[in-house]
């Protein structure tokens, strides 16, 4: 089973780091891809958006790691089109 708020607060975490200049961490990276890929399959392709929308909104996560996140999530989705 999979703690969902815990892997929630590791994204927090990593935008808290996150500049657009810096190469994301490949551990990091992989979380990243393996989490959007969880949320598609659990809850469908336009979740992963909602799921940004909504930290943005809370401002828990920053507008740059926003904008990371929706393009390496799109492309998650386009794969599953």
């Amino acid at each position: 089973m999979v703690d969902v708020t815990r892997e929630i607060g590791r994204l927090i975490s990593i935008s808290l780091h996150y500049h657009p200049e810096d190469e994301i961490d490949p551990s990091e990276r992989q979380f990243i891809h393996r989490f959007g890929w969880g949320v598609i399959a659990v809850a469908g392709p336009k979740m992963p958006f909602s799921l940004i929308d909504d930290m943005l909104e809370s401002k828990e996560i920053n507008p740059a790691f926003a904008a990371y996140l929706r393009a390496r999530w799109a492309e998650l989705v386009a794969e599953c089109a």
